[in-house]
């Protein structure tokens, strides 16, 4: 029986193997019965010995399909020998063969390969034959529904008035070289398609926003009821700058292009929200004054600053390189405390 079954699953990859071929050279073994049907179609049945050659000749095979319980479709005229499925997780197949067979030494099972087709055959004892096929799939990393990374966000600081940047004769105005913004992210992959293409980015992150002034000598505090942005005379500033700290959270969709083609060269795009809370915050003045000394005011107060910081995040990456822009919904100043200013941040994630 097992050799019976060996046998028609041959025909059927053997079958497989000529359809694959019908565009090259195609040349059987020396010991080989070819059956030629339709306009590209063979059946090729491959024997060693002489005896098996004989035992051929008795062989009936419609008969054999028939026993198999093998049923024809009247409408396609396709023969359905069991439905085909997809495993979830098979080794990496690297072979270049264009169809092989063995036996499993073990509990003598025939397995057949052509390209990422399998054919398994097992016989059980006073049982019908059990025949599996299934395709390798076409992905080889293995399917992971999560994966998490840590990176650090690198880059600049401004903030918009009505859309644009404030003039330089505003006292607030901000220079942006200077105006640091520094991120470290705890990002979780949430991969929403097994190929890993479309994803769900998210988790907690801490960043410190930095604004420094373009007029070095306006000193920023708090006053009774606003900030104020005020600039001192008969001094020589250097420096001047408004730090905050926040706690965020962000989820963020995410496309990568890549994945389609398995590969890490092409582009990957994600848009999404993030929201954050205010840990900390102060104001930060150097000059000289008129005597010429060095002087350092640090101001630790809230300033005014809204608690809550919300907006909107966009990531567009390319082989290694990330690249975000960060875009704040909500003012950076509580209502009526400050200028009316959106912050923006943009830079590099490594």
């Amino acid at each position: 029986m097992k050799k019976l079954i060996f046998l028609i699953i041959g025909v059927i990859v053997a079958g497989m193997t000529a359809a694959y071929a019908s565009d090259h050279d195609f040349r059987a073994p020396q010991d080989s019965v070819i059956i030629e049907y339709g306009k590209n179609g063979k059946l090729v049945i491959i024997v060693d010995n002489a005896e098996d050659f004989k035992r051929l000749k008795g062989l009936d095979i419609n008969k054999i399909v028939s026993e198999l319980g093998i049923k024809m479709d009247s409408t396609s005229g396709k023969l359905k020998v069991v439905q085909m499925s997809e495993l979830k997780e098979l080794p990496e197949y690297k072979s270049k063969e264009i169809a092989s067979a063995k036996v499993d030494d073990i509990n003598g099972d025939y397995q057949f390969k052509l390209g990422r087709l399998n054919v398994k055959v097992r016989e059980n004892p006073g049982e019908d034959a059990e025949v599996e096929i299934f395709r390798e799939p076409k992905f080889s990393k293995p399917y992971k529904r999560r994966n998490h990374v840590f990176d650090l966000d690198l880059g600049f600081n401004n903030y918009l008035e009505t859309g644009e940047f404030p003039a330089g004769s505003d006292d607030y105005s901000v220079k942006t070289w200077g105006s640091w913004y520094i991120g470290f992210n705890w990002k979780n992959y949430t991969y929403l398609s097994k190929n890993g293409a479309f994803q769900l980015v998210w988790g907690p992150s801490l960043h410190w926003y930095t604004w420094k002034l373009d007029n070095r000598d306006v000193s920023i505090t708090k006053g009774p009821d606003q900030v104020l942005f005020t600039e001192l005379q008969g001094i020589s500033g250097t420096k001047s700058k408004i730090s905050a700290s926040y706690l965020n959270f962000s989820m963020i969709p995410k496309f990568d292009f890549g994945a389609v083609s398995n590969s890490n060269s092409s582009l990957r795009i994600g848009v999404g929200p993030y929201v954050g809370y205010r840990l900390g915050s102060r104001s930060k003045h150097k000059y000289r004054d008129e005597e010429g000394d060095r002087q350092r005011v640090k101001n630790r107060s809230n300033l005014y600053l809204s608690d809550l910081r919300y907006g909107i995040r966009t990531e567009i990456g390319w082989k290694g390189v990330d690249f975000f822009f960060n875009y704040d919904l909500n003012e950076v100043f509580r209502n009526n405390r400050g200028p009316e200013l959106n912050a923006i941040s943009i830079g590099i994630s490594l």
